[in-house]
């Protein structure tokens, strides 16, 4: 299964700067939304050909925004078109006629693929706040306010593909509540690819990829200088090597996809790998 990879961000800083393209720009639904036949086998026209949501179930246009009612579990989707080795960020505005309560159904980010939208397509890694594993990208009901919230969350793809992002907040359940929440400007934008690799010339490698606890780097001329930094472009790591192998230790780091950024000489190289 090809594989995606999401990253929950929360703050967002620029060291490294990758760039963008907006695939998606600050969309509202003043225009109205179209309601897809199947949402079993939704098909839908490609991000970049002709931008559509899809709406699945019962999801009132109000305004320039969509309101979620407590007793659907209606959804939007959008098929996207992805590229190989690509960074991608999805914002969103977020309200509720009041205040959030703890415990009560989220607002959901998921991908699916295009052969099975009924199936989040992987989990992924949480580089945010808590660190942990997660199947999709959630907003906490605890989170909801009267004010609209921006959030914002980003995800790798390492293979071209077309996928289908599902925005969702669950129907009422006997255990947990539902919230009227209302969704507007919603935004996507494509980073460039995140490895560039420019040290051939010197036999350089990096291993093992992905790692665990340690990064092993060797070249047939000297290492002159390490930094690693998150997709975000902060740097979380810089050490002065000046020999030809070197041992980093990446055990401290939250699991995720960093960028080691290697000088050599007059050389720089920039290496994507994955702390597991």
């Amino acid at each position: 299964m090809k594989k995606i990879t999401f990253l929950a961000v929360f703050l967002m800083m620029s060291v490294i700067s990758f760039g963008q393209t907006e695939l998606i720009q600050d969309q509202d639904f003043s225009d109205g939304i179209a309601t897809a036949t199947d949402c079993n086998t939704f098909t839908g026209p490609l991000t970049g050909t002709e931008s559509s949501w899809w709406r699945c179930g019962l999801v009132n246009v109000e305004g320039s925004e969509l309101e979620y009612p407590t007793d659907k579990g209606a959804n939007i989707r959008q098929r996207i078109s992805l590229e190989a080795d690509s960074y991608y960020e999805v914002s969103f505005d977020i309200r509720s006629d009041e205040d959030g309560v703890a415990g009560g159904q989220g607002f959901i980010a998921s991908f699916r693929g295009e052969s099975d939208v009924a199936t989040s397509l992987v989990s992924c890694f949480n580089i945010g706040t808590p660190e942990n594993l997660m199947l999709n990208f959630n907003v906490p009901s605890a989170d909801f306010t009267t004010t609209a919230v921006t959030h914002t969350f980003g995800f790798y793809s390492e293979d071209a593909q077309n996928v289908v992002i599902n925005l969702i907040r669950p129907k009422a359940t006997a255990t947990k509540t539902a919230q009227i929440v209302y969704l507007s400007n919603v935004s996507m934008i494509k980073k460039n690819s995140l490895s560039v690799q420019d040290l051939v010339e010197f036999n350089f490698s990096l291993s093992p990829n992905p790692t665990k606890n340690m990064l092993n780097l060797s070249a047939q001329k000297a290492i002159n200088n390490v930094e690693l930094y998150n997709v975000l472009g902060k740097q979380v790591f810089s050490q002065k090597v000046e020999a030809k192998q070197a041992n980093i230790s990446v055990a401290h780091l939250s699991k995720g996809i960093y960028i080691a950024k290697v000088t050599i000489g007059n050389s720089t190289g920039s290496y994507k790998f994955i702390k597991e």
